[in-house]
């Protein structure tokens, strides 16, 4: 006869491998709180909050997390999920692809260092400097933030606040796989990025109307509703 296993007490982590505290998971069935245990409750969650803010700025907060083994990852109203990754990073390196089109992204790879798209020749650098820093396949491992893996990674960070905050526009991934228009690009969506971290909402102007000039995009910022 199999043994109960033991309850974990409630500032525990939860059994089921959430990352919260067991009281605020699976044992918010167990006991009523007492008014210190919510008022604790209330600070850690404003701490919380702070921290979140902190890291990620003021626009939809990332949604992500491992349920039964597999990684989701919420981008606007889509889901992604692997059971590959380990990490938000690992989520990131699959998603720049996916959004850039694998197809043309390998066949670019077949080109020499001088002729591919500059952003193979940052995938192919940052893919050789992470590799090396993993010692065990499979597990969670920390890499030197070079220059390279910094780009790539800050890259597929803007087009996922972008996509999970608006929507990618067809023009933009275009302008990005044209060489002389790349790093100009990458530019706009780390200004756009940025203003979502500091609460502005973006609208992007139709590309496609080319009757008169416009700029890429207006940014307004909810408090005072004003334009840029």
């Amino acid at each position: 006869m199999a043994k109960n296993k033991k309850k974990p007490s409630r500032n525990e982590p939860c059994p089921c491998g959430s990352g919260r505290k067991y009281k605020f998971c699976h044992g918010t069935n167990s006991a009523p709180a007492s008014t210190a245990e919510i008022k604790a409750a209330i600070v850690e969650l404003q701490a919380m909050q702070k921290r979140q803010e902190q890291q990620q700025g003021f626009g939809l907060p990332i949604i992500s997390g491992v349920i039964a083994g597999e990684r989701f990852v919420a981008v606007g109203d889509r889901q992604y999920h692997s059971r590959k990754w380990r990490s938000f990073h690992d989520f990131l390196l699959s998603y720049i692809r996916d959004v850039m089109d694998g197809a043309w992204g390998d066949a670019e790879l077949q080109k020499s260092l001088a002729t591919r798209h500059p952003l193979l020749n940052w995938y192919q650098h940052a893919t050789i400097q992470m590799n090396a820093a993993i010692k065990e396949p499979g597990k969670v491992h920390t890499a030197a933030a070079t220059g390279t893996i910094s780009a790539y990674l800050q890259l597929a960070y803007n087009l996922y606040l972008i996509a999970h905050n608006v929507v990618i526009q067809e023009e933009l991934i275009r302008r990005l796989k044209v060489p002389q228009d790349f790093l100009p690009t990458v530019y706009e969506t780390r200004v756009a990025a940025g203003l979502i971290q500091t609460g502005f909402e973006i609208a992007f102007e139709n590309e496609k109307e080319t009757q008169r000039t416009h700029c890429e995009f207006i940014a307004t910022y909810p408090r005072t509703g004003k334009n840029f």
